[in-house]
């Protein structure tokens, strides 16, 4: 299972749906991902899992 990390308040963070759709993925692979470790999860106030917006970018950059 993929590892929760902590976030500053400032950063904006993505639902999986958002992520998959900016990666240009279904939210199940997103969340597949998260598993794995491979994009960190966020576990929101609502608890919710959330990734960070810089994770996505970060990933999106070396998956070209």
């Amino acid at each position: 299972m993929g590892t929760v990390v902590n976030v500053n308040a400032t950063e904006e963070l993505m639902t999986p749906p958002q992520a998959g759709r900016a990666l240009g993925l279904d939210t199940y692979d997103v969340l597949l991902l998260m598993d794995t470790g491979d994009l960190p999860r966020v576990k929101g106030d609502d608890g919710l899992f959330y990734v960070p917006l810089l994770a996505v970018q970060a990933y999106a950059e070396g998956h070209r």
